[in-house]
């Protein structure tokens, strides 16, 4: 079959993944679509929040939160324990640039330093992380 998409590093590996998606059952995969509209609505709710602080430039929210969660999720596909770069450096790496691209363009963020957005930022996907875990109401 093909997706359009060329074979590459990783390709099978996704290619597995999409295939196990669609053999799954229909109350599996409801709940996986529902987990994943659930992680939209959070995303979307904080940078809804942080334009209507002035801490956020005024953009689309849905778009800003799929792109940020899209490059979240696409570190899955590279990443290379192995590698000479650390979780730690890559994760680092891919917060500044997810806080950078939602900061407002006058630079102070309500007089906030880009460190503390960035631990409030990551405060509140450790708190999503912690409700989608399997069995946590949420």
């Amino acid at each position: 079959m093909n997706t359009g998409f060329q074979k590459r590093k990783g390709g099978p590996r996704r290619d597995l993944m999409a295939r196990e998606l669609l053999d799954c059952a229909a109350a599996l995969f409801e709940r996986h679509q529902a987990g994943k509209r659930e992680v939209l609505a959070r995303v979307s709710g904080i940078i809804k929040a942080g334009i209507a602080a002035g801490a956020f430039r005024k953009l689309d929210a849905n778009i800003a939160a799929l792109s940020l969660i899209g490059m979240c999720q696409w570190t899955a596909w590279w990443f290379n324990p192995k590698a000479n770069k650390s979780a730690a450096d890559v994760t680092a790496v891919v917060a500044e640039l997810g806080v950078s691209a939602l900061l407002a363009r006058n630079g102070n963020a309500n007089g906030r330093a880009p460190h503390e957005i960035i631990l409030g930022i990551r405060h509140e996907l450790d708190r999503l992380d912690e409700l989608m875990k399997p069995g946590k109401p949420g």
